[in-house]
């Protein structure tokens, strides 16, 4: 008897073991937002500045969530990624950059700007606003395809320049 009372103390401690695990962290998408727009603080008078994400952030460390940071009527692309984790203070960084598609559009005006022949250009991803970034594009012109590869020149705040030249 006193076996069986002790193997139901001992499996109903392991259930209410099961029962503490540690609640599922995430900053929420609205909570989210706030510490964005506190990373691009409004730089005069009267500058506003909007910030969308896509949804809550898991407070885990390389946990990433893509938002748009509106200044005026300018819009920006940023990812957030979470760095560190220390209880219930959980610390974010934010990259902004370049959707593929916007690249190749940038590009497709450039060329054609400079007299190319340009059908089309591809990129198969974004690039990422750190200087140095790239990305190679395939820009398919009149008379076959050839690869272009966009890079990072500068970064200022959202801002991000980048040239390009010809894949060789």
């Amino acid at each position: 008897m006193k076996l069986v009372a002790l193997l139901s103390l001992v499996a109903m401690t392991l259930a209410g073991c099961a029962d503490e695990t540690e609640p599922d962290r995430t900053i929420s998408r609205s909570d989210l937002e706030v510490k964005v727009a506190e990373m691009y603080p409004p730089k005069g008078e009267g500058t506003k500045v909007g910030v969308e994400c896509e949804g809550e952030l898991p407070a885990e460390v390389d946990a990433t969530q893509e938002c748009t940071v509106s200044v005026n009527k300018q819009r920006a692309q940023v990812r957030v990624t979470v760095t560190e984790v220390n209880g219930d203070d959980t610390v974010i960084d934010s990259v902004p950059f370049v959707p593929a598609d916007r690249v190749a559009e940038e590009l497709l005006a450039s060329l054609t700007d400079e007299g190319y022949h340009v059908v089309k250009v591809t990129c198969p991803r974004e690039l990422p606003g750190t200087v140095g970034g790239k990305v190679t594009c395939t820009v398919t012109p009149n008379n076959g395809d050839g690869g272009v590869v966009a890079t990072v020149t500068a970064v200022r705040g959202l801002h991000i320049d980048f040239g390009y030249e010809v894949a060789s």
